[in-house]
């Protein structure tokens, strides 16, 4: 247990998972100035993860830095760029607890448009010249 706690997930294990999740990095600064002032007070642990009530957006603390993640093409979002207000974290654990925590937790459904399909018409030989 102390080797778990001493050796929380690296930044490239939480990339890899969040990115097989569906969420995508926040980059904008003034966005993470903002969230930053919003995270909560017991939140500056070293490698705790919050997620979003809405499951929306997650925040990794990272070598003494947050590191912001946003979902794909969710729909439910109100106000793309809103920052989340600090009630409304939700504490995921800290190092291997929230990494496992974050892979268990139930996100929401996001719906894609389908590539349409081809109705099937007569066949025609490819190699046919019309005039």
């Amino acid at each position: 247990m102390s080797w778990l706690a001493a050796n929380p997930p690296s930044a490239s294990a939480w990339r890899d998972l969040v990115l097989r999740r569906g969420f995508a990095p926040l980059e904008d600064p003034a966005w993470r100035e903002k969230a930053y002032a919003e995270m909560p007070e017991n939140s500056r642990a070293k490698a705790s993860a919050y997620l979003s009530e809405d499951h929306h957006t997650l925040a990794i603390r990272e070598a003494g830095d947050w590191l912001y993640y946003e979902l794909k093409n969710a729909p439910g979002i109100a106000r793309p760029g809103a920052v989340v207000s600090r009630e409304l974290w939700e504490n995921l654990g800290v190092g291997w607890e929230a990494y496992s925590a974050f892979e268990a937790a139930a996100l929401p459904i996001l719906r894609t448009a389908e590539n349409p399909v081809k109705k099937a018409g007569p066949w025609r030989d490819p190699r046919s010249i019309e005039y």
